[in-house]
């Protein structure tokens, strides 16, 4: 991975935006763009960016604020106006009395905006807060996720970057996140290790800082491309898989009964797309597609899109149309059968039950051909489309690596 950071262009978002928002904001929204710029680093909102720095409140009083590209805001789009200017205080006196339980915390994250019309921060935040950079990127790169998905990721880790990487087991994102992350740094300043450089936060990629908006993104640049060379070095010698060629009938006979059915079972209208590439028609050529494919999401963020796996379909026999549409139906019901019982289960003995979504798959793979992603929207489609692909990726790398 190479750094696409120019100078020139630095200071052309300098002339553009800092006489109205600061020459840090002016930078770090151009690094932000910068990370965008490759999907396989950061795609839609897949990763967040920040600043901390001095700014005034409504009454003109200088407040330290830790500045946030906002929740949901994807970063190849973003302005300085997207980012939420929080009360630095007031977010980590958030962590230091926020319970385990995650209910209320980002309620009270928008509570700690200078500004009420600022975005919604997102519950990155928190780690952002206690990292040691004033500038701190972070992206669910698809490097540090295929890693994550080793057996053993934490040696994993350890074994690229030794003892500049602070390795953080899994915990759910926002405030149990951060007080892991913080717990952690203490330890190791306690037992006089070195401090970190970069935090590795299992199932929720990679935190990179600097004193300046180009040394968080080279940072990134850096550790990235470590772990690309390590993945590359352990899967030369596994051959990829010979990609058949389909019949390309098959793609304009299996899109119009698979809406039809879905249609019909599910009693509302979607969108379909296509996702053919020779990335997607080779993993879903690949005799352990199905086992794959079961694994789950590499980052719960991807889930909201994709859902938590995808529904797997076999050859069909198109000289029967009506068997054709029966095995789909019974695909269809089989998997909103399997997350319904997945809820049920993991509601058992809790207080508060998660909700229960619509159970139908976003994703959609036929052995051979590729992916079906469907949506309520072209945009819900393709971008089930799009996140899939890079999970598809991140499934073979590390299936190469094992």
């Amino acid at each position: 991975m190479e750094s696409r950071f120019r100078s020139n262009e630095a200071e052309r978002y300098v002339e553009r935006y800092a006489a109205a928002f600061g020459d840090d904001l002016a930078r770090r929204v151009h690094t932000a763009h910068l990370l965008a710029e490759d999907p396989s680093l950061v795609l839609f909102d897949g990763g967040s960016v920040s600043v901390k720095s001095l700014t005034t409140d409504l009454f003109g009083d200088p407040v330290e604020v830790l500045q946030i590209s906002g929740g949901g805001v994807e970063l190849d789009q973003i302005t300085p106006s997207d980012f939420a200017s929080c009360r630095l205080a007031s977010v980590r006196h958030i962590l230091d009395r926020a319970s385990t339980i995650e209910l209320g915390v980002i309620a009270e994250l928008s509570s700690s905006r200078v500004r009420v019309d600022d975005p919604a921060p997102p519950p990155s935040t928190l780690v952002h807060a206690v990292l040691p950079g004033r500038f701190v990127d972070h992206a669910l790169a698809d490097a540090v996720l295929t890693v994550l998905s080793q057996p053993e990721p934490e040696a994993v880790i350890n074994r690229i970057f030794g003892g500049r990487v602070l390795f953080v087991p899994y915990a759910p994102a926002g405030a149990a996140l951060a007080r892991r992350v913080v717990d952690l740094l203490r330890a190791r300043i306690v037992a006089g290790a070195p401090r970190p450089s970069l935090v590795i936060a299992e199932r929720h990629g990679i935190f990179t800082w600097g004193d300046s908006a180009e040394e968080s993104y080279a940072a990134m640049i850096g550790a990235v491309s470590l772990i690309e060379d390590y993945i590359a070095e352990i899967r030369g010698t596994n051959s990829r898989p010979t990609i058949s060629v389909p019949d390309l009938g098959l793609y304009t006979k299996i899109a119009p009964i698979f809406r039809g059915v879905l249609a019909r079972v599910t009693a509302r209208p979607w969108l379909l797309t296509w996702r053919t590439s020779t990335l997607m028609r080779g993993f879903c050529d690949r005799i352990e597609m199905t086992l794959l494919a079961q694994l789950g999401c590499a980052a719960p963020d991807h889930a909201a899109s994709t859902k938590g796996k995808p529904l797997v379909i076999g050859a069909l026999d198109f000289t029967n149309a009506a068997i054709t549409r029966a095995r789909i139906e019974d695909a269809l019901r089989d998997y909103a059968s399997t997350y319904e019982d997945y809820v049920r289960r993991a509601s058992a003995g809790r207080r508060r039950s998660p909700k229960l979504l619509d159970p139908w798959p976003r994703v959609i793979l036929f052995e051979g051909l590729g992916a079906l992603t469907l949506g309520r929207s072209a945009a819900e489609a393709h971008r089930a489309a799009d996140l899939y692909e890079r999970e598809a990726a991140i499934l073979e790398a590390a299936h190469a690596m094992h």
